[in-house]
């Protein structure tokens, strides 16, 4: 039976992919003078959540080395050598290692770093939600996906996922079965999956964007991607 008052809430983020439409890794794009990545993290960080998991593959030491400023007990960086086949891998990956450290979780939070209007008060809405569904997902541009809230009893469900079939997948099943509640997050529609994307969200931000680099491919080295052991 879902917990609809979780207060062990883990909150995993999702920033291991190449970023293939993008052409360069969008972890590492700059909105300010913050990366992507830094700024979901530091969204994150504020939001009640009492642990942050980051799972990384792609570009792996320079997303390290973009967050080596935040020393936070909450965050946990992980590697997921097996990125290339897909995004369940990722979700398999961060799931895993929360059931094998954090048994008396009630709750996981499954978010990504490339919605750049990600809130801490997204994630505070789902967690106190009141929800007595085994999922509640974030609505917006007449879909439901993530963030989104997963019960303890549905993580099972998470580690089916094959290649790149992601949590939005369960969330459709769950829908369709009547098990899931919403919360609106009209702003989570927009993502930055293309060059494209990224110069669209830089126009329509506040005169302090209005200075950011935008990177070409062509001077983007390309990702390193040694082997590593994850940590901590």
């Amino acid at each position: 039976m879902p917990n609809p008052h979780p207060r062990n809430v883990a909150l995993l983020v999702l920033a291991a992919g190449r970023s293939q439409r993008m052409g360069q890794p969008k972890q590492l794009l700059t909105i300010g003078n913050q990366t992507l990545l830094h700024r979901t993290v530091d969204t994150a960080l504020r939001s009640q959540a009492t642990s942050i998991t980051i799972v990384l593959g792609a570009a792996f030491d320079a997303c390290v080395n973009a967050l080596q400023d935040i020393q936070n007990p909450k965050l946990t960086l992980l590697q997921n050598p097996h990125y290339p086949s897909g995004l369940a891998s990722s979700i398999h990956c961060g799931v895993n290692h929360l059931i094998q450290r954090q048994t008396a979780i009630d709750a996981v939070i499954i978010s990504v770093c490339d919605q750049p209007n990600l809130t801490s008060e997204i994630f505070n809405q789902l967690m106190q939600s009141n929800s007595n569904q085994p999922i509640v997902a974030s609505g917006y541009a007449d879909t439901i996906g993530v963030p989104a809230l997963f019960d303890r009893t549905v993580l099972p469900e998470l580690l089916k996922l094959k290649g790149d079939r992601g949590a939005r997948h369960l969330i459709q099943q769950y829908q369709q079965q009547g098990k899931i509640d919403v919360i609106p997050f009209a702003a989570g529609a927009i993502d930055l999956d293309t060059i494209e994307d990224y110069r669209a969200f830089l126009d329509g931000q506040s005169p302090q964007f209005s200075n950011t680099q935008i990177p070409s491919t062509a001077a983007i080295a390309p990702p390193t991607d040694r082997p590593l052991t994850a940590f901590p």
